[in-house]
Formats: structure tokens, C-alpha cells, sequence
């Protein structure tokens, strides 16, 4: 009995309730491994209501229970556990990961729409000039805004049903109150899952461009280990880099094998490459000359000591600078004393090549 007990399918109610709290738990930051389990528990889930006949078609919100009404919510909480699946095959797998959350959202706002009025009366405001243009940005924006306060207005309509259902004081109102709950419920999902579908239409658009973008990967097999290393054969079919297998021998004649990468130098330019940029050259460039106009300035200013002063008699002669009698007489010495050491060292005195021969 008790290995037929646990075979038994469990509840629609059981399963809803279970991947509910798991996924409020992967809401707040909970394991994402746990997000497959969940989108199993709502797969489960949404067999038994297509089992049970919950939901037929062209049902309206009068045609269904109030206990069977939540089971609508099950597409939306199985796209939104979906979309925290980890993807590990790149983004192929992301975009049919994607394209399956788009599909479920899109399911729910047609049941939502087919429960509710009002959900149906909004997606006829928002597809009345979708096919007759394209959008502009103001057009986008104004939609975005509009689904901001359309998700705040039912959030703050649940809160404040769920505030009467518990001031409730008759089983009758209680009842009553419970399905305005649910339908509030409902309206407050639509109006974040319309936020969602225009998220999941920008990354659809993204992954099929870059779908389209990504070249095919031909990688050939190689044959043996020796070519495998060669061809530098990664997983996955990544390369890295050109491999070489180098034959030489050692002092005793033995022909040894060594394999190198070969990876620097192979893609590098001919010419030395910049070290900075226009503007920081330019930089460098005025600094230097206001340092070069600050020494050249400091220089004219600065006056020649005696000793530092190079000019000769005949110059201060010409610059009438005859009364500075010690710079004046500094000058006459340097002026004889070079006289001297010219007339002392005639031309070519220093040349003895000649004498020598």
C-alpha cells in the first residue's frame, strides 16, 4: 500500500502549492539549481488542470470555481522559474530557454484575458497600432510608462483586496471576497508579465542577431595524440595557438623531440607601436617650452659675475663699458694672455709627424 501511495500522482493542489514556495524561495535568492525542479512541480501541475478540464475553451471567469481560478497563474510562475534556469550550451540554448518563457507568458495573458475583462480590455489598448507602424522612441517610452503604473495600480488594488478579504466578517463576504482577491491576483500578474514580454522580445532580438552573426565551427579530428597536440585541439574546438615539434641532439647522439608553442611575435606589427596618445605628447611638449621660456628668461636676467663675463676688451670698448675698470681690466688680462700663448705656439708648432722621418 504504501509503494502504491507514493506512485499515486500527487494533487493538482499539492503541486501548485509546492512549486509556489520554491519559487518564492528562488525569488529571494535561493539555489538556482532548484529552478528545474520547479518548472517540473508547475509542468506536473498544468497536466492535471488540462487533465481535470479546468480551463476549456472559450471559458470565461464565470465559468470557473474560485478554488480552480489561482491555476491560471501556473504559465506565469513556470516562465518566470524558467528564466532562472542556468543555460550551459551558449545562446542557442539561452534563446530556446527564452522563446519557451515568451510562450508561456503569452499563454497566460490569453487565459488571463478570457477570465477577466478588464486584462482583455487592456491588450486591445495596447495592439490597437502595433501592425500599422513601427513604434517610436516616444511611442516606446510612453508604453513603458504606462505599464509601470498599470503594475503599480493592480499591486496597490491586491494589497487593498487582501486587507478587506481579512476584515471579513461572514462566510458569504468571505466567499465573495476571496475570488475579488484572485482576480486581483491576476490582474497584478498580467500587468508584470506584459513587462516581461517586452524584456523577452529586446534579448530574443539580441540572441537571433547574434545567432545569425555566430560562424559555423569547423574543427577537423584529429587522428592521433601527436596530431591532436599539433593542430593545438582544445575542447569545444578552440585552438591555442601554433604548436611546433622541434627534432635535435644531444651530446651523445640521441635525436630528442621538444614541442613549443609558438605564440609571441606571430601577429605583432613591424613598427614600433605609440607609447601614448596626440594630446599627452602635446602635453609634454608645452611643458617643455615654458620651462625652456622661464630658463631663457632667468638668463637674461642673471648679470655675469667678473669671472663668468667672457667679452673682450674691444667689445666692452664698443658697449661703453669702459667705467667698470675691474670687469674692464679682467678682460685686458684674458685678451693678453691669449696674445702671449698665440705668439708663443705659432701655427702648425704642434705637427711633428715631419721631424720624425
Amino acid at each position: 500500500m504504501a509503494a502504491l501511495a507514493a506512485a499515486a500522482p500527487k494533487p493538482i493542489k499539492a503541486l501548485f502549492a509546492e512549486a509556489e514556495a520554491l519559487l518564492r524561495k528562488l525569488e529571494d535568492g535561493g539555489d538556482a539549481d532548484d529552478a528545474s525542479t520547479c518548472v517540473s512541480l508547475l509542468d506536473d501541475a498544468w497536466a492535471a488542470a488540462a487533465a481535470l478540464d479546468l480551463f476549456p475553451a472559450g471559458c470565461t471567469g464565470d465559468d470557473v470555481a474560485t478554488a480552480d481560478l489561482r491555476y491560471a497563474l501556473i504559465p506565469d510562475l513556470r516562465a518566470r522559474a524558467r528564466s532562472r534556469v542556468r543555460c550551459t550550451d551558449g545562446p542557442a540554448g539561452r534563446l530556446a530557454l527564452v522563446e519557451r518563457c515568451r510562450k508561456d507568458r503569452a499563454r497566460f495573458l490569453e487565459l488571463a484575458a478570457a477570465l477577466d475583462p478588464e486584462v482583455a480590455e487592456r491588450d486591445d489598448d495596447d495592439t490597437d497600432d502595433g501592425a500599422a507602424r513601427a513604434p517610436s522612441a516616444l511611442d516606446v517610452r510612453r508604453k513603458a510608462i504606462e505599464r509601470h503604473e498599470a503594475k503599480k495600480r493592480c499591486a496597490e488594488a491586491l494589497a487593498e483586496a487582501q486587507r478587506a478579504l481579512k476584515d471579513a466578517q461572514t462566510p458569504e463576504e468571505r466567499d465573495e471576497l476571496e475570488r475579488d482577491v484572485i482576480i486581483a491576483e491576476l490582474r497584478s500578474h498580467a500587468a508584470t508579465c506584459e513587462e516581461a514580454i517586452t524584456s523577452d522580445d529586446r534579448e530574443l532580438d539580441m540572441l537571433r542577431r547574434m545567432a545569425s552573426n555566430a560562424p559555423p565551427q569547423r574543427v577537423r579530428p584529429p587522428q592521433n595524440a601527436d596530431a591532436a597536440w599539433l593542430l593545438g585541439a582544445r575542447p569545444g574546438g578552440q585552438n591555442g595557438g601554433l604548436r611546433v615539434l622541434r627534432m635535435d641532439r644531444d651530446d651523445a647522439g640521441t635525436v630528442r623531440a621538444r614541442r613549443e608553442t609558438v605564440r609571441s611575435g606571430v601577429f605583432r606589427p613591424s613598427h614600433r607601436l605609440p607609447t601614448m596618445t596626440i594630446e599627452e605628447f602635446a602635453d609634454l611638449e608645452i611643458a617643455d617650452a615654458q620651462e625652456r621660456s622661464e630658463r631663457e628668461k632667468a638668463a637674461a636676467a642673471h648679470k655675469p659675475t667678473i669671472e663668468e663675463d667672457m667679452r673682450r676688451r674691444d667689445q666692452l670698448e664698443e658697449e661703453s663699458d669702459e667705467e667698470d675698470t675691474e670687469r674692464y681690466d679682467h678682460a685686458r688680462a684674458r685678451s693678453e694672455a691669449w696674445a702671449n700663448w698665440l705668439e708663443e705656439h705659432p701655427r702648425g708648432a704642434g705637427n711633428k709627424g715631419g721631424s720624425q722621418l
